[in-house]
């Protein structure tokens, strides 16, 4: 579509559709039709509205093939597993066949390191058969794009969830070990799919705390058989992988990328100086949009504004309880290391009902992009701050 000066322009991110079960971490099918309804009806004049779905809107690492998590990526693979999801969430494709019957509309995926297997064809097709029953120009699939000086990525900068875009797939010209085509995933996709099932299996909440660094304590504290657990299999798997695994050509041992995975772990890299490095590199980029750490955010930074859409997957907040109050002088005592702080306490897991949005609008006049929080209840936008 041509750009014009009444356009909106709707961005979600990591909503991480599987099959259901314990490992589904999507359960705002409902939600996301109301949503999708909100956008057609409240913008009656827009030339345009866009929904962007900026990346880890499937999650294949999730959908085991013959009961392995990490099947071979092959094409497939790829598209049976998607299949699988199309299956389980038959409310959120009839809400995106419902937007896309609007003329007015657009529909953007944008690949993220989960996702990766949308990058296949058949894939693309599929998810087009499904949304429109046929190919349309008014979807696409793509990686980043900078629209009116926004610049839009999923938001996967380190180095263990990088997708080398010259480098997606592993060909059988170039490695003897394979016959066929496959993709070439990223290292912690890997680890993703080797130990998140399993440690999920002891702690529901593996991956779905807003901050892990509660169930780190927690592990360390009173659940030490996943804290334990959860050591052996993240050691185990990266050494294995990055070091030993020859025999393999899905995980090609590099150093350069192992090296730089310990920096970046070790260092504390966080997304917003990948972002700070693209105000730097690209002074007509004055917004920046992102996923991937499921953490919404609206900051400025030298240069330019950096959103981060969140996630509208299973999240918990936790607040910690006073169990049975331990004498003044033990309770200092415990306090004062820092590893011990909470062995007093118990904690809650509350659900995080923020489903945050980043909207854009266009207008002869003015234009506005913020972060929202989708209000099923009140069937709203409010703004987050």
């Amino acid at each position: 579509m041509l750009q014009n000066d009444n356009d909106i322009i709707a961005s979600v991110s990591d909503f991480h559709l599987s099959v259901g079960g314990r490992l589904e971490d999507f359960v705002r099918d409902d939600e996301f039709v109301s949503f999708i309804e909100y956008l057609r009806a409240s913008n009656p004049e827009a030339h345009l509205i866009r929904l962007q779905l900026v990346g880890d809107i499937f999650d294949p690492l999730m959908v085991p093939i013959d009961g392995k998590f990490d099947p071979p990526p092959y094409e497939d693979i790829c598209l049976k597993q998607l299949e699988l999801i199309i299956a389980a969430h038959p409310k959120f494709f009839d809400a995106l066949a419902a937007f896309h019957e609007d003329p007015r509309t657009e529909l953007v995926f944008f690949i993220g390191n989960h996702d990766f297997f949308i990058e296949w064809d058949s894939l693309q097709t599929t998810l087009m058969n499904r949304i429109c029953k046929g190919h349309s120009h008014r979807i696409r699939f793509t990686y980043q794009e900078l629209h009116r000086g926004v610049y839009y990525a999923h938001g996967n900068f380190e180095p263990q969830n990088t997708i080398e875009m010259t480098d997606r797939y592993i060909l059988p010209e170039e490695f003897t070990k394979t016959r066929r085509a496959l993709l070439n995933y990223p290292y912690g996709s890997y680890l993703t799919a080797q130990t998140k099932p399993m440690l999920r299996e002891l702690h529901q909440y593996v991956g779905r705390l807003a901050c892990h660094g509660y169930l780190y304590k927690e592990a360390a504290t009173r659940h030490w058989m996943l804290g334990l657990h959860a050591l052996w299999l993240y050691v185990e798997n990266f050494v294995s992988n990055r070091f030993f695994a020859f025999w393999d050509v899905r995980r090609k041992t590099n150093l350069w990328i192992t090296l730089r995975i310990v920096y970046w772990v070790s260092a504390g890299g966080k997304q917003e100086d990948a972002v700070q490095e693209i105000f730097d590199k690209y002074p007509n980029v004055k917004t920046v949009v992102c996923g991937h750490d499921h953490i919404a955010k609206d900051v400025l930074l030298k240069g330019g504004r950096f959103l981060n859409t969140g996630t509208w997957a299973l999240q918990y907040d936790v607040v910690w309880h006073d169990e049975p109050n331990p004498p003044w002088g033990l309770k200092l005592l415990t306090q004062a290391t820092i590893w011990a702080s909470h062995v007093f306490h118990r904690p809650e897991y509350v659900r995080n009902e923020r489903l945050p949005v980043v909207l854009a609008k266009y207008s002869e006049d003015s234009e506005e992009i913020d972060l929202f929080n989708w209000n099923h209840v009140e069937k709203k936008l409010e703004k987050i701050t």
